[in-house]
Parts: structure tokens; sequence; C-alpha cells
């Protein structure tokens, strides 16, 4: 699987217990690299892109804020290099 740039579908995957293999900061946007070592992770992927996509609102909030703090770290990086 491609590394995803979509920060709702990221966390939508780690909040449906997607295994979240890495994070690349070092460009503009951040990548999100995901296990596609499950058939879940296709599924996944097919109810988000048809808006069927339903998930505990509170583990999808924590995932969300958690996919948010990669992003600021990115940022924080890149001024900090600059």
């Amino acid at each position: 699987m491609p590394p995803i740039t979509d920060i709702a579908l990221a966390a939508y995957l780690h909040a449906e217990g997607i295994e979240l293999l890495s994070v690349d900061r070092t460009e503009f946007p951040t990548k999100f690299l995901f296990s596609n070592s499950s058939p879940k992770v296709a599924e996944c992927i097919r109810l988000y892109e048809c808006g069927q996509a339903m998930v505990n609102t509170v583990q999808y909030y924590r995932s969300y804020k958690i996919m948010i703090s990669n992003i600021k770290d990115s940022k924080n990086n890149r001024n900090v290099n600059r």
C-alpha cells in the first residue's frame, strides 16, 4: 500500500487498529505508512471512499489527534532546519 497523505483516512485506519508502520516527515505533506498485511485494510479504504466508514468516535478523535501531532512535529522540524 502506498503512503497515505489524507489525515482523515490515516486517523480512520489507525482507529480501526491498522498498524502504523512509520511517518515520513521529510517533505510536505506528511506521509503515513500503514501495514498492508490484513485484508481489513482494503475494506476500510473502500468504506472510507464510499462514505460508509463507521468508527468509534472517541477512538477516531484520539487517532486524529495523534496524526495532527505528527504533522505539527514535521512542521516544527522543518522550521528548525532553516
